[in-house]
């Protein structure tokens, strides 16, 4: 299981105070709090999972399940921390 420091049962969403914009640049640009963020298409693919009702281990599941025969599930751990730092993520 995951070393996110965090319950993987939690479910996480995004924060009203978000405003992202898919479709630029082959990815997107979330705009929070004065700050811009620009996600690769597969990062937006991971964001959009977090929508309330998954819990993280469950999003990390599905993620791992897309790209078969690949350790991606640190790469998405990772990631998913790095959401939940800048407060892209909350519970």
């Amino acid at each position: 299981m995951p070393n996110l420091n965090m319950d993987v049962n939690s479910i996480l969403r995004q924060p009203p105070n978000i405003d992202s914009h898919t479709g630029i640049s082959d990815g997107t640009v979330i705009q929070q709090q004065g700050k811009l963020h620009t996600l690769n298409t597969t990062a937006s693919e991971i964001l959009e999972l977090f929508d309330g009702s998954m819990t993280v281990a469950e999003v990390i599941n599905k993620i791992d399940e897309r790209y078969p025969g690949e350790n991606v599930r640190p790469i998405i751990e990772d990631f998913i921390k790095q959401l939940k730092d800048a407060g892209i993520l909350i519970e």
